[in-house]
């Protein structure tokens, strides 16, 4: 994790559970009693929409806390960075004048960003749009952090996931298991992690045979997952847009799990960011 001046003291421990602690302690435990009845502006920027899942579920804890635990009115405001489910990166120039003058006359107090586009946006434009609001980065892998160009006002919750230990893990917990089906959408995101994936994984060639989802459409995963072998798992990966282009805000792993119970498919939810 890397921390801001601000927090320091709260991160020898910090772990995404007490991420909205030390989001009330940066931005809304520092108002005097004047300041007690001006709302703290909180943005909420999330990668892929409002609504995509798990991100919006976490998301969602987050606000939730930062409001139970808030003594201050607390205005949050949502903004989607849509642009991270296609190709088209011009498109985020607009985008951040737009929220250059929303924001220009009344600054923000905090930025949460969510996942690893809203990660990269911010750290592409902060010095031109956000360059003294204070950022918590969370829902993000360590490896898509542009760790040299934090400033002092930014603080990282990351994560690191370690693709061959959990299929290790997988093979050591299910050892008959044959075949496993990893889901991935097309997003930019998507094959950045289907790439590290296919790098970490190369080694476990001739133990078990690896099915990449990456490049079928939504129905055509369904289509290949109900005909799989027996001793055969899943990995759920990241399913925001599939190899067609259409998003899929509310797929998540449950949609899949009384047909693959029936048949005794197990499947592993990992999704991340």
């Amino acid at each position: 994790m890397r921390s801001s001046k601000k927090a320091l003291s709260f991160l020898c421990s910090l772990a995404w559970p007490v991420l909205a602690p030390l989001a009330t302690t940066i931005v809304l435990g520092t108002s005097s009693p004047c300041e007690a009845a001006e709302p703290k502006r909180v943005m909420m920027l999330h990668s892929f929409g409002a609504r995509f899942k798990p991100w919006s579920e976490y998301a969602e804890i987050v606000r939730s806390e930062i409001n139970r635990q808030s003594q201050n009115a607390v205005d949050f405001q949502d903004h989607s960075l849509v642009s991270a489910r296609g190709n088209n990166e011009q498109s985020e120039v607009p985008f951040a004048d737009y929220l250059d003058a929303l924001y220009a006359e009344h600054p923000l107090d905090l930025i949460v960003a969510i996942g690893a586009p809203a990660a990269n946006f911010v750290q592409q434009h902060r010095q031109r749009v956000f360059p003294k609001t204070p950022m918590i980065f969370t829902s993000v892998d360590n490896r898509r952090v542009q760790y040299d160009k934090l400033t002092e006002n930014d603080t990282v919750v990351a994560v690191a996931n370690d693709f061959r230990a959990i299929f290790e893990d997988i093979l050591r917990v299910l050892p008959l298991t044959k075949t496993i089906a990893i889901v991935h959408g097309a997003s930019p995101n998507e094959r950045f992690w289907s790439g590290e994936m296919r790098r970490e994984l190369a080694p476990l060639a001739g133990r078990v045979e690896l099915k990449w989802y990456d490049e079928l459409s939504f129905e055509d995963m369904l289509k290949d997952a109900a005909n799989l072998p027996p001793n055969s798992a899943i990995f759920w990966g990241l399913m925001n847009v599939d190899a067609a282009g259409i998003p899929a805000p509310d797929v998540g792993a449950g949609t899949c799990q009384p047909e693959l119970n029936r048949r005794r498919i197990v499947l592993i939810d990992c999704a991340r960011a």
